[in-house]
């Protein structure tokens, strides 16, 4: 992990859906939802510290991604008579 960044632990579901699993590995956390339907929150919390090798007054990125799927599974049975019949992701 190139961050200044370092994962120290305590992963917490704070408020709204909870995620169906969470977890760190390489520095990298994730939380996994069933669903989250639109509308739909979910506040996750975890604790992290500055790297002994982070120089004084640097500035480090904290950045998150996200990645969806609008159907659970490998889909099938898409409506062919419909264009709009069709998975969404991102």
């Amino acid at each position: 992990n190139s961050t200044g960044f370092q994962y120290v632990g305590n992963i917490t579901h704070v408020s709204g859906v909870a995620p169906t699993t969470s977890g760190e590995s390489g520095g990298i956390v994730t939380f996994t939802y069933d669903q989250l339907n639109p509308g739909q929150t979910s506040t996750v919390r975890f604790d992290v510290q500055i790297k002994d090798t982070v120089q004084a007054n640097s500035t480090q990125a904290n950045t998150a991604q996200s990645r969806y799927t609008s159907m659970p599974g490998t889909p099938s049975g898409l409506n062919t008579y419909n264009t709009l019949g069709c998975e969404r992701t991102g």
